[in-house]
């Protein structure tokens, strides 16, 4: 019969919750987590599902009606600190507070920008969220929906989407981000190290790889798994890089501080308060140091 007919489907992944995603933890039971302090990036096998966890405390702690991060309370950002104390094995420092709660703001504006962009305007403006995140009721979610239909947000969001057309070189990474390429890029050395064992002396075969520098990052997050660049100015970009690779190597070029192979090739400064390829949470000065004075 038709109604006993079972489909096969294939659905796309639904958004974690908090419910799920700590149902075997107790109180006393903290999720053991490597995170560097200065820049509140995570490492180690419970860094994915830490990433996840701040994107689902973003969700359901705070308000989509709430305007922007700097309108949270501290009252609610000290909640959510407590609620990742309590559930992962962190060091309870100021430093780590303030990167760590600048993610959830990121997460916060990205989910915002999502809703905005799949419901409202995009693929499945015939659809409804509320179904799919428990924290939006419908009243809420009309709310949402009339404040990111009038003018002034009209204006907003033609504002943003100029600015993006500016970005002509788009990276083709993965949730993972800039620290699994890294990884990747890594094990691909250590791989092609041990297809030539034989030629190397036994020091060299025990020393750990050297990291991939910053501008073979670059390249390897703007290019496709069929070797294709993400754009033609990627393209391009990835010609100077090349070339100013090779002008190195012969003492033509030297690269210095923030006037790097990337930068240069680039043709533009970083962005303020944070470094290409350096991943969320570190700053110029604490990659590259402080600026150097020529008299």
């Amino acid at each position: 019969m038709a109604d006993d007919k079972v489909s096969h489907s294939k659905t796309g992944r639904g958004p974690t919750r908090l419910k799920n995603m700590f149902k075997k933890i107790t109180k006393d039971d903290k999720i053991p987590l490597s995170i560097d302090i200065h820049t509140g990036v995570p490492t180690g096998q419970h860094a994915k599902k830490y990433r996840s966890y701040l994107g689902v405390l973003s969700r359901e702690r705070i308000s989509i009606l709430t305007q922007s991060w700097d309108h949270v309370t501290d009252h609610e950002k000290n909640m959510i600190w407590q609620d990742i104390l309590t559930h992962y094995n962190i060091p309870n420092v100021e430093t780590l507070k303030a990167k760590v709660l600048s993610d959830v703001g990121v997460k916060f504006r990205q989910f915002k920008s999502k809703l905005t962009t799949d419901y409202i305007y995009g693929k499945r403006k015939e659809e409804n969220p509320c179904a799919k995140y428990a924290s939006i009721d419908e009243e809420t979610w009309q709310q949402f929906v009339n404040i990111r239909q009038t003018e002034k947000w009209q204006e907003v969001r033609n504002k943003a989407k100029a600015n993006q057309a500016y970005n002509d070189t788009p990276h083709l990474l993965s949730r993972g981000g800039y620290k699994l390429l890294e990884q990747k890029m890594l094990e691909e050395k250590i791989k092609a190290r041990s297809t030539s064992i034989e030629e190397m002396n036994s020091v060299d075969s025990l020393r750990p790889p050297s990291p991939p520098l910053r501008h073979e990052m670059w390249k390897g997050a703007h290019i496709n798994t069929l070797g294709t660049w993400s754009s033609k100015s990627t393209e391009q970009t990835v010609e100077r890089i090349d070339s100013l690779n090779e002008q190195s190597t012969q003492g033509t070029f030297k690269p210095c501080g923030r006037n790097d192979i990337l930068n240069v090739a680039l043709g533009r400064p970083e962005h303020p308060g944070r470094v290409r390829v350096a991943g969320y949470g570190v700053g110029i000065r604490s990659y590259f140091g402080p600026p150097s004075h020529s008299k």
